[in-house]
C-alpha cells in the first residue's frame, strides 16, 4: 500500500511548498509524476485549478499533468483512467465535496486512483480532496459515505481552533469514528493507514467520543485497534 495525505486546505501556495516538498522527496521514482484532479472545482473553474496545481509541481521539480475529470462520462472515460497508470501521485484539489464524490464514486478513474495508492504510490486531498478521501464527510448536516481510502476517520478542513467541535454535539456519537480538524497548510499522513503522522504549519484535532487531542507538527497519532 502507498501513503495517503489529508490536508486542510490552501493548496498550491507557498506556505505549503516545505511540506509538499518533503512527500515528493520520498517517492523512489524521480522526477515524481504527479497528475492533478480539479473535480472538486468541476462546477467553478477546474482548468484554473488544473493549471495552479501543475505550476506549482513542476516549480517543486515534478512531472506534472491534470486529469480533467469534470463529469460521470470523464470519471468513467477510458482515456482519462489510463492518466493514471504511470502517477506516483494523485492529488486531488479543494472545492466542492459533493460534486467531487458524487463525480468520482464508483468510476472507472476512481478504480485507477485507488491502484495507484495500492501499487505504493501518494494519494493526497487538500480540503474536499481530503474530506471525500475519508470514511465519512458531514453534508447537509448528516453523516455521508465517502470513497473510504482513509477507514473510519472523517475530516474537518481549514480547522481554526481545538474549541471548534464539541464531539456529541450536533454530529451524535462518533463511535469508532476520528474526525480530524486539520488547518490550512497541514496535512495528516499515513503509509500504515492507522498510524498518522502531522506535516507542515499548523496543530490538528483529533476528535474522538473520549474526547480531543491536540498534535503538533512532527508527532504522531494512533487510531485505536477496532479503527482500522
Amino acid at each position: 500500500m502507498g501513503t495517503i495525505v489529508l490536508m486542510g486546505g490552501n493548496e498550491f501556495r507557498p506556505e505549503c511548498v516545505a511540506l509538499d516538498r518533503g512527500i515528493l522527496g520520498h517517492i523512489p521514482q524521480q522526477p515524481p509524476r504527479v497528475v492533478v484532479v480539479p473535480t472538486a472545482a468541476a462546477h467553478e473553474r477546474p482548468a484554473v485549478a488544473a493549471q495552479n496545481g501543475m505550476r506549482y509541481f513542476d516549480a517543486l521539480g515534478a512531472n506534472s499533468s491534470a486529469a480533467m475529470i469534470v463529469s460521470r462520462a470523464d470519471a468513467n472515460n477510458a482515456e482519462i483512467a489510463a492518466q493514471f497508470e504511470l502517477a506516483d501521485v494523485v492529488y486531488l484539489t479543494g472545492g466542492n465535496p459533493w460534486v467531487l464524490l458524487d463525480t468520482l464514486r464508483n468510476s472507472r478513474c476512481w478504480v485507477a486512483i485507488e491502484r495507484v495508492w495500492r501499487s505504493g504510490g501518494v494519494v493526497a486531498g487538500s480540503s474536499a480532496g481530503a474530506m471525500v478521501l475519508a470514511d465519512r464527510m458531514w453534508w447537509n448536516g448528516q453523516w455521508t459515505v465517502s470513497l473510504g481510502l482513509a477507514p473510519r476517520i472523517a475530516v474537518l478542513p481549514h480547522h481554526r481552533s481545538s474549541g471548534e467541535l464539541r464531539p456529541g454535539a450536533g454530529l451524535g456519537k462518533l463511535g469508532l469514528l476520528t474526525i480530524l480538524g486539520i488547518p490550512e497548510a497541514t496535512a495528516c499522513l499515513s503509509e500504515y493507514g492507522h498510524v498518522w503522522s502531522v506535516v507542515g504549519q499548523g496543530k490538528v484535532v483529533v476528535y474522538t467520543d473520549a474526547g480531543a487531542r491536540v498534535c503538533a507538527p512532527g508527532e504522531t497519532f494512533t487510531l485505536a485497534e477496532g479503527e482500522r
